[in-house]
């Protein structure tokens, strides 16, 4: 009986891991647990009974057994039992223990039920039982142990690595850091090194590759991270394209020898489905001589406006770029306390501040000079401006005192709050219009009375990011990343939508493979009906857009009345902002390329130079005929006084074209001599967005008619391109150099909490100015 009951109960055991695997109630699975149990019945009756009856009572059972068995193959639910419907939980339930429980009971109860039938107790049973039934019990409780720590070590795992890279997280280097420290204490100091490291072109690789392509290249990065370091270093992901590396014992050459072999490590490319995937990388290094109190001082005091570098040992910190030559672009700013903010707020950021020590990463380098040319105007200084929000638009960032730089004596309200806010229009009955790609649709703002907040509503939704806002008459054009549109345009609604140029390359064209950085379109409209759209390129550096039909890159025209687009201005490379001058002449604002090498004889040509790149190439802003062409990507306007010379002072009016010495090094792809110079331009990594023209009398205050640019500010730029609205006089039929207007959006270390996008003239004179990082509409109005 024992072996039977120790077979029938394996049974058991197998058709309660079915039962449980299979996912439902399937009636083989019931006809199963029917057999086993008469099946258990009939063995425990014919050993127990006595006479003829138990035996009649067992033969009863072991034919429904039989049948049962039978009944459950035959069952049209038979089949289900083979396809599992997927794994369960495998940890400890009080199932479980019950079973367990039950398993360790039954030997004595199974050996002691014959005595209550006046026959003698099984001591085979009883002896060879526990013998067998502890070891499986104690080998299953055993597993459930192995299970949960397994658990608690997966759960300890995640909480202190990343799952994309492997590498440890913030928390956990803090906490190795801290460990180090602790187990340091009383001796000698020792020396250790951070190492910021930040991917600066990984945002390209996203854009253009998707985030396959960009989680391949965290991976990647992680990797020759870990293997170009030290056994004893440790490697952290802290967010986005951050890594952080603490290298313990390491002094100021280590330290050195380990920047450059990270520099040389992910200096090559990474293969991806048959691309080569490029980044560049920053790197920053802070050293500690091992006397500095400890990490997380800077965070319990506050994070990073309360860091004083004056009140602790000096360290002349510096965000690095990758140069190719093993030295040390600076981070902008004149001075020590300019080269260490961007470096520790990054830290800061990670949750890691070790160093504020002794050694040194490299010297600041002071900003080049800017020669004005003439054209611009006399107007004062701007003045710090309290922001003041209209009533119900005081949510955050404007649940705290927000400042601006603007002229003196004018006013900037948070007029209205419109999250994604981008392109501004005016409508021939005063409203303002506001496109907002993330959303599909454009905002329709009625202006309130005395000082109220705009009613809002939405006037067109479900468009494919629309963009560019322009009027002709009552016609009004929206730009759809793959479309332009046209509505009748009436009180404050549209009707009659017709597209008026189709066929448009965006993210879902079929030959960019949803490779397309610059998707959103602009649009304008000419003195003769004529329509101007903005095509920006495929990527950073993407020449087969030249050749592309449409061409990309380009500013296409279509014809007044209608008919198909063609190329009226080419190698603009994003040209997002498009306007009309008072005069008729079609203009852009151009954010233009990335990283370009140094063009110049000598050591350095052909590579990428932070302190180059810093200032070049300019962001032009142009005034556009037919067949014009502002050569990217094979010419670069060049701000370069003095070219070639390492402090030539820097001008942005009338600024010819050099080659880049990376796409065309000979000149054989374009004659950049023989391009006409650019008008005017912007800081380079400016990031121009919306342009418009603020008509005769233009804007008060001395400044007259003129063009406004949104100016969004750099991501890529050490230290960042600060956003502001710019302002560009209109004199004798062109644009004299760039004024800032309205700024201090920006906080010393880098931070914001607007970016504007657009600034129109309102027909109040007052001007409207967009930002979609706070998510609002501004109101600035001028005195006089």
């Amino acid at each position: 009986m024992l072996v039977q009951l120790m077979v029938l109960l394996g049974i058991l055991g197998a058709l309660q891991r079915v039962s449980r695997t299979s996912g439902r109630r399937l009636g083989s699975l019931l006809l199963l647990y029917v057999s086993l149990v008469a099946t258990v019945t009939g063995v425990l009756a014919s050993d127990f009974g006595t006479g003829s009856e138990p035996f009649s009572i067992s033969v009863a059972c072991y034919i429904v057994g039989y049948l049962s068995l039978g009944g459950a193959a035959l069952h049209p639910s038979a089949e289900a039992l083979m396809h599992p419907a997927g794994a369960r939980r495998n940890g400890t339930t009080r199932l479980r223990l019950g079973l367990l429980g039950g398993s360790m009971a039954l030997i004595p109860v199974v050996g002691g039920i014959p005595q209550l039938f006046g026959r003698s107790a099984d001591g085979l049973l009883q002896t060879l039982g526990p013998l067998i039934m502890v070891p499986l019990v104690l080998t299953r409780i055993g597993q459930l142990i192995g299970q949960r720590t397994r658990a608690e070590q997966d759960l300890a795992y995640q909480a202190t690595h990343d799952d994309l890279t492997g590498l440890v997280n913030r928390r956990h280097l803090f906490a190795v850091v801290a460990q180090a420290r602790a187990a340091r204490r009383g001796g000698p100091p020792s020396p250790d090194v951070v190492l910021y490291c930040d991917l600066d072109d990984f945002k390209p690789v996203n854009d253009r590759y998707g985030h396959e392509a960009g989680d391949e290249v965290l991976r990647r990065a992680a990797q020759r991270l870990v293997s170009t370091l030290r056994d004893q270093d440790v490697v952290a992901r802290i967010g986005g394209d951050e890594f952080l590396a603490y290298c313990p014992g390491a002094d100021e050459a280590t330290a050195e020898l380990l920047r450059g072999r990270v520099e040389e490590a992910l200096r090559a490319p990474i293969p991806w489905r048959g691309h080569e995937l490029r980044v560049s990388v920053s790197v920053g290094t802070a050293c500690d001589d091992g006397r500095y109190t400890g990490p997380g001082r800077t965070l319990r005091r506050g994070g990073p406006r309360h860091v004083r570098p004056q009140t602790r040992p000096q360290a002349n910190l510096t965000r690095t770029r990758l140069t190719g030559r093993g030295d040390l672009s600076p981070a902008g700013g004149t001075g020590r306390d300019a080269a260490v903010k961007p470096i520790v707020r990054a830290v800061v950021a990670g949750g890691l501040v070790v160093a504020l020590g002794a050694c040194s990463s490299g010297e600041a380098v002071a900003p080049r000079v800017t020669v004005s040319a003439s054209g611009a105007v006399e107007v004062p200084a701007l003045a710090d401006t309290v922001v003041r929000p209209l009533a119900g638009n005081g949510g955050a960032p404007f649940d705290r005192e927000r400042r601006v730089q603007a002229p003196p004596g004018w006013t900037v309200s948070v007029w209205a709050r419109v999250p994604g806010a981008r392109l501004l229009a005016w409508t021939p009955d005063g409203r303002l219009l506001v496109s907002r790609p993330k959303f599909g649709d454009v905002v329709r703002l009625v202006p309130g009375r005395d000082g109220e907040a705009p009613a809002q509503g939405t006037l067109v939704g479900g468009l494919n990011q629309p963009h560019g806002l322009a009027f002709a008459g009552s016609t009004l054009h929206v730009a759809e990343s793959s479309q332009v549109d046209a509505f009748a345009y009436d009180a404050g609604a549209v009707s009659g939508r017709r597209i008026v140029a189709g066929g448009l390359p965006d993210d879902k064209s079929p030959e960019l493979g949803g490779a397309y950085a610059h998707a959103l379109k602009s649009v304008a409209v000419g003195r003769d009906g004529a329509l101007y759209v903005s095509v920006g390129s495929t990527g950073n550096v993407s020449a087969e857009d030249r050749d592309a039909r449409p061409e990309r890159a380009s500013i296409l025209r279509v014809p007044p009345g209608g008919g198909p687009p063609a190329v009226f201005a080419r190698g603009v490379r994003n040209g997002t902002g498009l306007a009309v001058d008072p005069d008729g002449g079609v203009w852009t604002a151009v954010n233009n390329r990335d990283n370009i090498g140094y063009p110049y004889d000598g050591s350095d040509r052909g590579k990428v130079l932070r302190a180059y790149v810093n200032d070049h190439p300019l962001e032009p802003l142009a005034r556009l005929e037919q067949g014009r062409d502002l050569g990217w990507p094979f010419c670069n306007p060049d701000p370069d006084l003095r070219p070639g010379e390492e402090d030539s002072p820097l001008s942005y009016t009338g600024r010819p074209f050099v080659r880049d010495v990376q796409t065309n090094p000979g000149g054989e792809k374009l004659d950049c001599a023989a391009l006409p110079p650019v008008e005017q331009g912007m800081g380079a990594h400016s990031a121009p967005l919306g342009l418009s023209f603020a008509v005769a009398p233009g804007l008060p205050g001395g400044y007259g008619p003129g063009a406004l640019v949104g100016i969004h500010g750099s991501w890529n730029r050490t230290p960042p391109r600060p956003p502001e609205v710019s302002f560009f006089a209109w004199r004798d039929g062109t644009l004299g150099p760039q004024q800032t207007l309205l700024t201090g959006f920006q906080a010393p270390d880098g931070t914001r909490w607007g970016r504007p996008v657009m600034a129109v003239q309102g027909p109040d004179r007052a001007l409207y100015v967009s930002d979609d990082l706070a998510g609002a509409v501004y109101r600035v109005a001028g005195s006089g």
